[in-house]
């Protein structure tokens, strides 16, 4: 029990036997019924103690429980990572999986300084360790001329919600004056609502073929 409950307990036993002695003093009960009332409240006391325990205990466990699913969540989640590949001028994109686990409906996206998808790729999954993605892509003028966004979307296979959880990994980019790509710090949202989803994948995308 916490200190305030504590101290709440014992000023409650305080003012129940100065009642129950007053009332002895005056004759208003007996010592007989004054025992009676005693055994009686202390019933009660164990009764709400007991209970006030059953639900600190129920309360803990189930937090130890969560905490424990979350770790394996954790534990056996993907990690997508992308970069960017600079040989003479920017080549591609590529994706890393640099979890534990497999991510799957994997989407890596290129969005413009508004957020808006000019471009996109679609996999199936990814496991931890594999091949990374290759993604190809060009650049709208008014793309090139601003910080764009490349942003992997995708699920984890291990997932304990009944819902499905969506990750997504946002990198800020540039392109410099010698055509090479430079990379911001990565962004990483863990459980992105269904509202805040990218989820778009346009039909008239190139889905990240090289376009040589």
């Amino acid at each position: 029990m916490k200190k305030t409950e504590i101290i709440a307990l014992l000023v409650v036993i305080a003012i129940f036997v100065v009642a129950v002695s007053v009332l002895i003093l005056k004759d208003i009960v007996s010592t007989p019924e004054a025992i009676e009332i005693t055994i009686l409240f202390t019933l009660v006391l164990v009764t709400i103690i007991y209970a006030k325990r059953t639900s600190d205990i129920a309360n803990a466990t189930k937090e130890q429980a969560q905490e424990m699913r979350e770790q394996r969540v954790m534990a056996s989640r993907p990690l997508l990572i992308q970069k960017s590949v600079n040989e003479d001028g920017f080549s591609h994109f590529e994706v890393y999986n640099a979890g534990n686990g497999t991510a799957i409906e994997v989407q890596v996206i290129l969005l413009d300084q508004w957020g808006k998808p000019r471009n996109g790729k679609r996999e199936g999954f990814l496991r931890a360790g594999d091949t990374p993605i290759k993604f190809y892509t060009t650049f709208p003028p008014d793309v090139a001329n601003s910080t764009f966004y490349i942003v992997s979307e995708y699920q984890g296979i291990s997932s304990y919600s009944p819902q499905p959880t969506w990750y997504q990994t946002w990198l800020p980019c540039k392109l410099s004056v010698s055509g090479k790509v430079i990379s911001g710090k990565l962004e990483f949202l863990d459980e992105v609502p269904e509202e805040k989803r990218i989820g778009i994948f346009k039909s008239e995308f190139n889905n990240g073929r090289n376009p040589k």
